[in-house]
């Protein structure tokens, strides 16, 4: 449902909450679930952003000081509708401080800075800021390091360097069990996972790079191809059978 009412935007959510699965068991959280529902959850204030706010963001398009203020300050939205959910005040927690930096900055403004910030926070803070710098076709994993490493007083740099070592392992990890295709939409299958962004003959972002594929993002990308408003195959990466 969130994916449909913002999918330009959510699809950067799905890549976040994979980068959150592989890194979590790396470090000690209490409660791991709580961390990956935040994962899917803190882009949930930008549904009240305006489109074109949110396709710049979701482009990677420099935001003016302003435009940055609405985006970091929608975490609060998200934390007022989560929070009213019994046994989700970590989850609503982690969701507010996700773009909090670490120095205290950023957004909400109050006192909370360092290790007072929720630690579900300063994780989702380094995966949300790396998803953002690696946007684009052109742009990898490592590239993306090397802009948010510029901003060393903005993140928890012992979860930053297990992200790090964590991350830039995983094509080599991977490689003996996953399988790289380039198909056409009939034959995509769910679990895929996109390599990179898919761009509609409008050059507008249909599904980006690291979105694990559904039965309902795969029937919605066929209709676009027997449409023609997506032409061309996907380039995905598929995990094979034991």
């Amino acid at each position: 449902v969130l994916a449909l009412a913002r999918p330009e935007v959510f699809q950067k959510a799905a890549k976040v909450q994979r980068w959150v699965r592989l890194v979590e068991p790396h470090l000690k959280v209490e409660r791991p679930w709580e961390l990956d529902l935040a994962a899917m959850l803190y882009p949930l204030g930008v549904i009240g952003l305006s489109d074109e706010l949110a396709i710049k963001y979701a482009h990677g398009e420099e935001l003016s000081e302003a435009e940055q203020i609405q985006l970091d300050d929608s975490t609060q939205v998200a934390f007022q509708l989560i929070n009213d959910i019994e046994l989700m005040h970590g989850v609503a927690d982690a969701v507010l401080y996700s773009r909090n930096n670490f120095d205290g900055s950023g957004s909400p403004v109050n006192d909370v800075r360092g290790m007072d910030i929720p630690q579900n926070a300063r994780v989702l803070k380094i995966l949300i800021d790396l998803a953002d710098a690696a946007t684009g076709a052109n742009v990898s994993r490592a590239d993306g390091f090397k802009i948010i490493a510029k901003r060393k007083n903005v993140y928890d740099m012992d979860i930053l360097k297990i992200c790090y070592d964590v991350l830039l392992d995983v094509p080599e990890l991977e490689a003996a069990k996953e399988l790289i295709l380039s198909i056409l939409p009939g034959l995509l299958k769910a679990g895929d996972v996109v390599v990179a962004d898919i761009i509609d003959v409008e050059g507008k972002l249909l599904l980006a790079a690291g979105l694990t594929l559904s039965d309902l993002s795969i029937s919605r990308l066929s209709g676009m191809s027997a449409s023609r408003r997506f032409v061309g195959k996907v380039t995905v990466r598929r995990e094979l059978p034991e």
